[in-house]
C-alpha cells in the first residue's frame, strides 16, 4: 500500500519536466504524485501525458489562480486530494534523488514514537542544475524548536521540499499564512512536529533550486520575506513562547524589533514592550530599551 503522496503545486514550466523525471527515476515506485495547476499560463499537459503511465499521477487544472494572492491557499487546495498517510510538497523546479522514496520507507519502518515530521538532507542547485552546496544533513531527532532557533541565526538552511508530514496532523493544524508563504513552512514543521523532534530520512535527499527564476531566489520577494519573518517570530512569542528557551526568544526579538523600527508591521510600542518583558533575558531587555530610547531621541532631534 502506498503511504506517500508527492504534491506539486504547479505554476512554472521551466524546470517542471526535470522534476517529473526525478520522480520517474525513483528506485522505489510506491508513491503517488498529485499535480495541481494553479491556472498557469504555461500548459503542462504535454509533459504530464509523457509521464502519466510511468507514475501514479493525478493532474488537475484549477480554474482560479490562488497562489498569486496567497500561496498557502494553493497548497491547501492541492492537499484536499491527498489520501495517503504521509505527504510532501515539492516545488515545480525542485527534484528528489533517485533513492529518496526508498529512504522514506526505511525511515517509517524504524519510527521513533515521538517523531511526527521527517526530513531529507538537501542540496542547493542553480538554474543549470549545478550543485552549489554539498548535501546538507542535520542532527537526527533534533527538536524542531532548536532548528528554528538556528534558522533565526541564519546558521542552517530550510525548504518546504525537504519535509514529509502526516496527513492527520496537517488536518488538525492547517497552514498558517504569511506574505508569499515565507515562513509558513517553518510553522508547519513546528506545529506538525508538536514542537518535538524531527526525524531524518536515513538516505536520499531533495535538490532545491535557487535561481533568479525561483520563488525564494527572486530579489523582488525580499520585502515580503522580511515582513513574513517579523510576523512569524511575533507569532512564536505570542502563541508559543512556552516551547522556547530564553536564549531562543532573545534571538526572535531581534526580528520583531527590526520590524517595529522599520515600520514593516503593525506592532505598537506598548506591544513591543510587553513582548520584551514577557520573553527577554535581563541583558536583552537593557539592549532593546536602549535601542528604543536612541530611536526616540533621534526622532526628537529631527523634529
Amino acid at each position: 500500500m502506498k503511504q506517500l503522496t508527492i504534491v506539486i503545486a504547479y505554476y512554472n514550466i521551466q524546470y517542471f519536466e526535470q522534476t517529473l523525471i526525478s520522480l520517474r527515476n525513483q528506485s522505489c515506485k510506491d508513491f503517488k504524485v498529485f499535480v495541481g495547476n494553479d491556472k498557469s499560463p504555461n500548459d503542462p499537459q504535454g509533459i504530464i501525458e509523457a509521464y502519466q503511465e510511468q507514475l501514479d499521477l493525478q493532474y488537475i487544472h484549477f480554474g482560479e489562480n490562488l497562489g498569486g494572492r496567497d500561496l498557502t491557499l494553493q497548497w491547501k487546495r492541492c492537499l484536499q486530494y491527498v489520501n495517503t498517510e504521509w505527504f510532501m510538497i515539492l516545488g515545480d523546479d525542485d527534484m528528489l534523488s533517485a533513492d529518496a522514496v526508498e529512504g522514506f520507507y526505511k525511515a517509517i519502518k524504524t519510527p521513533e514514537p515521538q517523531a511526527k515530521v521527517l526530513r531529507y538532507g538537501i542540496q542547493i542547485i542553480d538554474g543549470e542544475g549545478v550543485a552549489q552546496t554539498d548535501i546538507i544533513r542535520y542532527e537526527d531527532m533534533e527538536p524542531a524548536t532548536e532548528f528554528i532557533y538556528k534558522r533565526a541565526k541564519n546558521a542552517v538552511r530550510s525548504s518546504l521540499g525537504e519535509y514529509i508530514f502526516r496527513l492527520k496532523d496537517y488536518k488538525v493544524n492547517g497552514i498558517t499564512s504569511y506574505p508569499k508563504a515565507f515562513y509558513s513552512d517553518n510553522m508547519m514543521v513546528l506545529e506538525n512536529a508538536h514542537f518535538g523532534p524531527v526525524k531524518n530520512v536515513p538516505f536520499g535527499h531533495a535538490l532545491i533550486r535557487i535561481s533568479e527564476n525561483s520563488f525564494s531566489g527572486n530579489d523582488a520577494n525580499k520585502k515580503e520575506l522580511t515582513r513574513s519573518g517579523y510576523l512569524f517570530y511575533t507569532d512564536l512569542l505570542v502563541k508559543y513562547a512556552v516551547h522556547f528557551k530564553t536564549l531562543h526568544k532573545d534571538e526572535f526579538l531581534d526580528y520583531v524589533l527590526a520590524g517595529y523600527l522599520t515600520e514593516s508591521n503593525n506592532l505598537k510600542l506598548s506591544q513591543i514592550i510587553k513582548l520584551v518583558f514577557k520573553n527577554a533575558s535581563f541583558k536583552k531587555c537593557i539592549i532593546i530599551f536602549l535601542r528604543l530610547l536612541k530611536r526616540k531621541l533621534t526622532a526628537g532631534n529631527r523634529s
